[in-house]
């Protein structure tokens, strides 16, 4: 029985194009990362004794915190899919 093969092929610009959505959902992620890093960060004792962080008093936040985080790598996601011309 003899076996076809097909070459999965991509252009270089698809290539670049793919490249490019994965490096700019990084670096929007890094920066969101950041940034929430260097708001949250309050200090060891800058509110009243027993003060609690946002996140300690909303259990929910931490979900959507994460979400934040992970909408641009989910967009890339998606992107290098509609690239690719694939489906669901």
């Amino acid at each position: 029985m003899v076996e076809t093969r097909q070459q999965a092929g991509v252009s270089t610009g698809a290539g670049i194009a793919i490249a490019g959505t994965w490096f700019a959902g990084a670096a929007v992620t890094i920066t969101i990362l950041l940034i929430a890093f260097v708001v949250g960060d309050s200090g060891p004792h800058d509110g009243p004794v027993g003060s609690e962080s946002p996140l300690e008093a909303s259990p929910g936040a931490v979900i959507i915190l994460f979400l934040i985080f992970a909408a641009p790598l989910i967009a890339a996601y998606s992107t290098t899919k509609l690239i690719l011309g694939r489906g669901n």
